[in-house]
């Protein structure tokens, strides 16, 4: 939703593997917390809703960033800094990307590859 600003939630469910009533509950959820508004079928992100969806993608670079230790950073080419935002915009997240009422999610390890 935040790549278009709106979102046909039955559309989201035949190319995804979430279940339809799973969406519906979803958009029902961001309805009732203003962060989208139905303009037909599609809902579409209000201001707030745009706020909202940057402070999840600059979370969810945050979490990226870690990932990839040592090799994130301004001084890197920019093509990487290019790749991990498009791959950001690219991911839906995980349960440790959720808003937590500003607590951070539980540390956990990251698994080291050689």
């Amino acid at each position: 939703m935040r790549r278009y600003g709106r979102v046909e939630p039955a559309v989201l469910a035949e190319r995804g593997p979430v279940p339809l009533t799973v969406l519906m509950e979803a958009a029902r959820q961001v309805e009732v917390r203003h962060l989208a508004v139905r303009e037909g079928l599609d809902l579409v992100l209000t201001d707030r809703g745009r706020e909202v969806a940057d402070r999840l993608a600059r979370a969810r670079e945050e979490s990226l960033s870690e990932l990839l230790g040592d090799w994130w950073g301004p001084d890197r080419p920019t093509d990487l800094v290019r790749l991990v935002r498009e791959l950001n915009g690219e991911l839906c997240g995980s349960d440790a990307e959720r808003p937590t009422d500003g607590r951070r999610p539980q540390e956990r390890p990251v698994p080291q590859y050689r």
